[in-house]
């Protein structure tokens, strides 16, 4: 008996447990029923640090909601009794720094429920200033990294690669081909080339030049491959001992050029 009666103060115990933490449980979530939201209309935000144009508005089930008010630092700084509820501030109206913001939520049926806080820097132009120079000079460092990672990529990939055959059959990639305006040969872009805008700073397999390239449609890439072909072969016949002259050929030609020979 005494084993029995231990045994469901246990399960009482552990019941009792389970309900005390699931009471919490419940009113977090029912005062997180609402959520306080800031959203940058026009100005400066880099994390907690803002300036400029800003509105609130709540999420949440909008239509239990008959006023909202919103608060900075525990101040009412508006109030709104009509959907969407939004109000919108400029942070210079207010003294730089930290601030809290938050909103108390008046129900329909007569609950009035406070948002968790928001804490916000309000930033002064200077500060503003020198936060868009850290990151302008860390966005010109890491695309000078970068292009130095893809500058040695290349060269090292291309280091010894003999230029493509003219006629030869390519694949051009995921990337697709260019035309390099220096040779006017067709070669794929690299993986690896510098991007930028409008286009890709590339080296030519064929002549080993840099040269600013874009992608090129596959009919101009076909034309550039039969261009090649065409200006290859011409080249190869005309070189010196391509066409033999006969005999007779030869002594035609040293009698025109004595017509005009001085003696």
């Amino acid at each position: 008996m005494i084993r029995r009666t231990s045994t469901l103060l246990t399960i009482a115990l552990a019941l009792s447990s389970i309900l005390l933490a699931l009471t919490p449980n419940q009113v977090i979530a029912q005062e997180a029923e609402y959520r306080l939201d800031v959203n940058r209309d026009f100005g400066y935000g880099n994390g907690s640090d803002i300036r400029g144009n800003f509105s609130l508005r709540i999420y949440g089930p909008i239509d239990t909601i008959r006023t909202v008010i919103y608060q900075m630092d525990g101040q009412e700084i508006g109030q709104v009794n009509e959907a969407p509820f939004v109000f919108r501030f400029v942070t210079s109206d207010y003294p730089d720094g930290w601030h809290e913001l938050s909103a108390v939520i008046v129900t329909t049926d007569g609950r009035q429920i406070t948002t968790p806080p928001v804490r916000l820097n309000f930033v002064s132009s200077a500060q503003q200033a020198d936060a868009m120079k850290r990151i302008f000079g860390f966005t010109i460092i890491l695309l000078v990294i970068l292009g130095a990672i893809g500058a040695g990529s290349q060269f090292l990939a291309t280091r010894g690669a003999k230029p493509t055959t003219p006629g030869a059959p390519r694949k051009y990639g995921l990337l697709g081909g260019t035309i390099c305006p220096r040779c006017n040969r067709p070669f794929p872009i690299h993986i690896w080339s510098i991007n930028l805008v409008g286009g890709r700073l590339d080296r030519c397999e064929n002549c080993g030049k840099w040269t600013f390239v874009q992608r090129r449609h596959p009919d101009e890439l076909a034309a550039a491959e039969r261009a090649e072909l065409a200006a290859a072969k011409a080249e190869e016949n005309a070189l010196p001992g391509a066409v033999e002259e006969t005999e007779e050929e030869k002594l035609r030609r040293l009698l025109d050029e004595s017509r005009y020979r001085k003696l």
